[in-house]
């Protein structure tokens, strides 16, 4: 779609005039999605159903050990996509772009937070976890310590991944809305009903081969809309100049102040203590690691799911300086073209592609692709913590041995579902949400990563020390710090 096809000739803005035009006049004009982008996005989310139902009818699990680790037969190069697709979500596809056009380049530096993320992970995390054969790794506290703090670390991972879905699913439905006419309490159901069914059907393995797919989607979105957009501008060394005339190209930030946000320091080990935790010890990301053979296919794993990862950051990131040179004189949030930031990455998307039927269908669905690799994951994951560490505690029975606990597990997966998509509907302010997000998981992921390390790391440490450590009042005032700055900041 052209410049002129949306703003006229009477705002001035550098040596050029334009005209912003009325909101409803804008919205009409980037909303051109056509059938053809219509029928991707089903069929994308149609393929993903066929993959569940497949997979169901072809591997029946008899046990929830079984439902959940997929019989510790899958192979390295599907769990080592899955685990990439699962952790980048919908969220971080349109989040990197969106502040690397806002902000700058920093964000490529969490990849040294990466692979130092996935050193400690593999020398001191996975050796340890993968060799007491677990289902769910707060199994570990309970061998370590007792069943009260199992309890207690299933519990902080289940309020935290409750609190996190809502947002990712809200975040894409946002995207689809914007370029559409469709209304949000439409495309929200739907997103949630087809992940719920294809997850409870068949299981990790049903929800590992559609992340394979996903993935695929993901990357030929990011292909497209960089490579289209690239040809657009005309060259690499003009997107280059403009953003290093605007300062978004820059090296790495040295700033000493921990208040600042964006810092080297912040990306390298602040970044790896955040990936130790979604990646180390959450039940998301080592629920697949579990499933595999044998430790060193675990590792091996490991390192093609950060290769994977840092590529697609690399590829979010160029696709955020793109946009950048592409709205260098015009910008869509001054003038309204875009109601808000994470809209800026769409209306990319619509200038570049509209003309193409079907490709701009592509994007969304590669952003689907993402929010539902990450849906699935979760609700495979936090299925498996309830049933193994919440059922398994308070049944008498051998419960995960039964035949019975199947039809149990999988009616867990569908409540739960049911449950995340009601909140879904909660979310009113993405930017409200994702700091009260970010609040819960400060709360939640520092007892958890310190009970973990401190279990592994300190042997000495016992139950009643890691208890007095997770609720000494020293935590509980920060804790409320916390609560009271976000209000502060919220007033701002």
């Amino acid at each position: 779609m052209a410049e002129s096809d949306v703003i006229g000739d009477s705002y001035h803005m550098g040596k050029r005039i334009f005209v912003v035009p009325g909101m409803e006049n804008v919205r009409a004009a980037f909303q051109t999605l056509r059938w053809p982008d219509y029928m991707i996005c089903a069929l994308t989310l149609l393929c993903s159903m066929v993959i569940g139902i497949y997979v169901s009818f072809f591997y029946t699990p008899v046990t929830a050990k079984e439902y959940f680790l997929g019989k510790k037969k899958l192979k390295i190069i599907p769990v080592g996509l899955s685990i990439c697709a699962s952790f980048i979500s919908g969220f971080l596809m349109i989040k990197i772009p969106t502040d690397t056009y806002l902000y700058g380049i920093q964000h490529v530096y969490l990849i040294i937070g990466f692979i130092a993320m996935t050193l400690v992970m593999n020398h001191i995390f996975l050796p340890v976890l993968y060799r007491l054969n677990l289902t769910s790794v707060y199994e570990y506290l309970e061998k370590r310590f007792d069943k009260k703090l199992r309890l207690f670390g299933a519990v902080l991972y289940i309020i935290y991944m409750l609190s996190w879905l809502p947002l990712t699913i809200c975040i894409a439905s946002t995207t689809f809305v914007s370029v559409t006419e469709l209304n949000i309490n439409f495309v929200t159901p739907v997103l949630c009903t087809i992940c719920i069914f294809y997850t409870s059907l068949g299981g990790l393995k049903a929800v590992i081969w559609t992340d394979v797919f996903h993935m695929v989607i993901i990357f030929a979105s990011l292909l497209l809309i960089t490579v289209k957009g690239t040809l657009d501008i005309g060259h690499i060394d003009v997107i280059v100049d403009r953003n290093l005339q605007s300062g978004r190209i820059e090296g790495p930030n040295l700033n000493l102040n921990l208040s600042e946000t964006n810092t080297l320091w912040t990306s390298v080990f602040g970044g790896c203590m955040y990936y130790l935790f979604v990646s180390a010890i959450n039940q998301n990301v080592m629920q697949k690691y579990l499933a595999l053979p044998s430790l060193k296919d675990a590792i091996k794993t490991s390192w093609l799911f950060v290769f994977t990862l840092c590529l697609i950051t690399m590829l979010c990131t160029y696709c955020g300086i793109i946009i950048y040179a592409m709205f260098h004189q015009c910008d869509p949030l001054t003038t309204k073209l875009a109601a808000e930031k994470n809209q800026v990455l769409a209306l990319f998307v619509m200038k570049v592609l509209s003309e193409y039927s079907g490709m701009s269908g592509l994007f969304i669905a590669g952003i689907w692709s993402g929010t539902l690799s990450s849906w699935a994951t979760v609700l495979n994951s936090v299925t498996a913590v309830v049933v193994e560490d919440i059922y398994t505690i308070f049944s008498t029975t051998q419960f995960r041995e039964k035949q019975w606990s199947i039809l149990l597990t999988k009616f867990t997966s569908i409540v739960l579902g049911i449950i995340c998509a009601c909140l879904a509907y909660t979310v009113n302010n993405v930017d409200t949400v994702l700091k009260i997000n970010s609040i819960i998981f400060s709360v939640t992921g520092g007892p958890s990563l310190g009970l973990f390390i401190m279990g592994i790391m300190f042997p000495w440490i016992n139950t009643k020390i890691k208890l007095l450590g997770c609720f000494h009042r020293r935590n509980i005032f920060f804790m409320f710090h916390g609560l009271v700055n976000f209000q502060y900041v919220g007033r701002q």
